[in-house]
Parts: structure tokens; C-alpha cells; sequence
């Protein structure tokens, strides 16, 4: 039942094949791992997993490769991947850690890396599983409970491991964070996965809708109508149905205009990057030292903290977030651009900023369709 390593082929072949020197110079491997890195930046995620698979093949064993490697499989295989992926980096932190590069700051560039993937895995996690999309029921169609049990066997082995290999790291808790969705959503997969053909030799016949189809069975089983139900039943049922509707308008007059229209819940890789991550890493950080009242080592978090202030640049920490923005403002730039230099000196155009800056849902409300393009 256990997942082979078959997807995680390249990772493992660089922690277990026998060492052999790599055809790419160090500079080489420094440059095309920036690379990555900025990948995972700008939210590019199954890039930076193709790529670093490259690079492990190649022989650049970089413990910077782990994470996007391991997370582009995640993606594309789901929950069903999670126990050979703790297993991959239960090895790195065992048997295969001194194959893994830089030496230079090894322990800290680890950690920083498991804290993101751990934390990015419980965000998909989350997030699919609270919005049952298709993602979900793709997830439902390869998991099912014995691989999330699985899962949970193995990340006991793995925190025991991390706790040895980088004490007072933030991936356990992340790690942690992850076995408690586990255990939460156990039941939501199925006890077993249906067979892909038929056991007997009888060719099934495949089925568009399979929601619609499964009615007609039902229908030939049982044609006969149902009883009817005494009246005292209808009653009650009816009862609770306009309950039920009288508390889901008290439900929607709860929820503001703004936030039922135009606040919706972002995917995981909207909300972090890499950049982010190590700077809520930094921030935590720098809590705890403050608390342990280490000032010295504070007030060198400090002054890399208010560097990353001074300098903060929302396409580096929030690059997915400007992504939609800035590929429909290169589309329409033609069009755009004159207005936005233009002075707005009507009364109609003044009111109408106005209103942007004041009531961003009614500025939206009021707008007169799309313009003559000629």
C-alpha cells in the first residue's frame, strides 16, 4: 500500500546513488538555483519544481531544491504523495544529509525551506478541502484513508528526526500544523479507492454524468413510489424548512454588501511567497529572542527586519497578488495610458474619483459598461 518514490525519482537517486562530481561548476549551480528561487517567488511553482528536478538530475544536490521539488509533487499527485514525501525528507535529514549542499548556513537554509513547504501543504490542504472544488474530489478519487494514516505514521518518525537535525526550527510546528488537518479531515476520504475496471469480464458501459446515472439505477431497483408520509411529518418538515430559510436571510443580513460581493477566499499561493515566509520567519524570530531577552542576537534580526522595511517591495512579497494586474494592465496599456495622464477636470470624472476612494462597491455599481473602442 505504501507509496513508492517513483514520482520523487530524482530526489532520491541524489541522496542514495553513488556520489559521483557534477558537470556544473558551482557558480553554475548558484545561478540556475536563483533562478528557482525566483520562480518561487513570483508563484511560478510547477516551473521551479521542473527545474529543480534538472538540476537534481544534473548533480546539484542543493538542499534549496528540496522544497520546490517536493511541493511540485505535491500538486500534482495530492494528498496521496504526502507519506513518500515525509519519507524523502525524513532521509534528507538522516542518511542523506551530508550529500546535500551548501555546507555554508546548510541547518538554517533547510529549515526555511521545510517551514514554507509545510506551511504551503497545510494551506492546499485547507483550502480545498473547505471549498470541495474539483481539486478535492480529484484529491478524493487517488486518497484514501489508509494513505492519510499512512501519512500520520509517518510524520511521527519525521518530527522525532527534525527535532534531532534542527532543534528550535519552525518546521515541526508547521509539520504539526499539517497532522492536525490530517487527523480533522480523516474521514472525508474514502476507506477504499473504487476499481478503475470491472473484476468480471462483462465490459461496463462508461458514463458521461455519473450523477445522472446512478438515479436510473435507482429507479429500476425501487419503481414503486414511496408511502406518503402523515400529515403530522409534513408538518414538521415544513416547519423546519422555514426555519431554516429565516436563519439563512439572518445568515446573509450578517454578512456586509462588500464582503458577500467582492471579498472572496484566495488560494493558498496568493498569500505567501518564499520572501514573505522567511520574513514572518525573521518576525517570529525576533519575538522570541525579545522574550528570551537575548538582545544582542535581537538587534541583529532587528536591522535585517527594517532593511526588509525600508525596502519592501510588494511584487517581491506578494508577486501572485499583482499578477492578474499587471498582465491586463500590459494588454490594454494603449488605451489606458493616456487617461491615466489626462487631467480629470469634469465634474462627473471628479465625483466619480471620489466615489472610487469612498465606496469602492457602489464605484464599481455605477460604472456604464465598456467603453467605444473607437
Amino acid at each position: 500500500m505504501a507509496e513508492t518514490l517513483e514520482s520523487l525519482a530524482a530526489l532520491e537517486r541524489a541522496l542514495t546513488a553513488p556520489s559521483s562530481p557534477s558537470a556544473l561548476t558551482p557558480e553554475q549551480v548558484e545561478t540556475r538555483v536563483e533562478r528557482v528561487i525566483a520562480q518561487m517567488a513570483r508563484g511560478a511553482y510547477a516551473e521551479a519544481a521542473r527545474a529543480s528536478e534538472v538540476l537534481l538530475r544534473e548533480g546539484a544536490c542543493d538542499v534549496r531544491l528540496v522544497s520546490p521539488y517536493l511541493f511540485g509533487a505535491f500538486l500534482t499527485h495530492g494528498p496521496r504523495i504526502l507519506p513518500s514525501l515525509f519519507s524523502a525528507v525524513h532521509q534528507i535529514c538522516s542518511q542523506g544529509w551530508e550529500r546535500l549542499g551548501p555546507d555554508d548556513n546548510k541547518p538554517t537554509l533547510a529549515d526555511s525551506g521545510l517551514l514554507w513547504l509545510f506551511k504551503s501543504l497545510h494551506k492546499h490542504l485547507e483550502f480545498h478541502g473547505r471549498a470541495q472544488d474539483d481539486v478535492w474530489r480529484r484529491w478524493c478519487e487517488s486518497c484514501s484513508r489508509p494513505h492519510v494514516q499512512e501519512a500520520l505514521q509517518s510524520i511521527d518518525e519525521l518530527v522525532e528526526i527534525l527535532e534531532q537535525r534542527l532543534p528550535g526550527g519552525g518546521g515541526v510546528a508547521r509539520l504539526l500544523q499539517v497532522t492536525g488537518w490530517l487527523r480533522e479531515n480523516h474521514e472525508a476520504f474514502p476507506e477504499t479507492l473504487a476499481s478503475p475496471e470491472p473484476e468480471d469480464d462483462e465490459q461496463v458501459p462508461e458514463v458521461e454524468n455519473r450523477e445522472e446515472a446512478e438515479p436510473a439505477e435507482q429507479e429500476e431497483e425501487s419503481p414503486e413510489e414511496p408511502p406518503e408520509k402523515p400529515e403530522d411529518e409534513e408538518s414538521k418538515e415544513e416547519e423546519s424548512r422555514e426555519e431554516d430559510e429565516r436563519q439563512d436571510e439572518e445568515d446573509a443580513r450578517l454578512v456586509t454588501p462588500s464582503t458577500s460581493r467582492t471579498r472572496a477566499a484566495l488560494p493558498p499561493e496568493m498569500e505567501h511567497s518564499p520572501a514573505l515566509e522567511q520574513l514572518l520567519h525573521k518576525l517570529a524570530a525576533f519575538n522570541q529572542l525579545v522574550e528570551r531577552q537575548d538582545f544582542s542576537r535581537a538587534s541583529m534580526v532587528a536591522s535585517d527586519v527594517l532593511h526588509a522595511i525600508d525596502h519592501f517591495d510588494p511584487l517581491v512579497y506578494l508577486p501572485s497578488l499583482f499578477s492578474r494586474f499587471l498582465t491586463d494592465l500590459s494588454a490594454h496599456a494603449e488605451r489606458i495610458e493616456p487617461l491615466m495622464e489626462g487631467s480629470r477636470s469634469s465634474l462627473s470624472e471628479r465625483a466619480l474619483e471620489r466615489l472610487y476612494r469612498t465606496d469602492l462597491e457602489a464605484f464599481l455599481n455605477s460604472a456604464s459598461g465598456a467603453e467605444d473602442p473607437s
